[in-house]
């Protein structure tokens, strides 16, 4: 396995610098990981809700601005996607 260390960052009290394949690796304080921000839950809430909101106003012409689709259809897709 191969490590790149430009894709790389470390999040540690020290203040050692830490080298790959003598590439320095980036410290930070948080970072975005499988979709998640680490370590900060609230960064990741709200990262979270955006994301969401995003996506839920995608469907906004496809979906509920739409007349031929029935309103007991939008409300069971509302509360699926809810």
């Amino acid at each position: 396995m191969k490590i790149n260390g430009a894709k790389c960052k470390i999040i540690s009290p020290s203040e050692d610098k830490i080298l790959i394949d003598g590439q320095g690796v980036e410290s930070v304080s948080e970072f975005v990981f499988l979709g998640s921000v680490v370590p900060s839950t609230s960064a990741d809430v709200k990262r979270r809700i955006a994301l969401a909101s995003q996506a839920f106003g995608r469907l906004k012409a496809a979906i509920w601005d739409r007349k031929d689709i029935r309103s007991a259809l939008k409300e069971r897709l509302y509360n699926a996607l809810i």
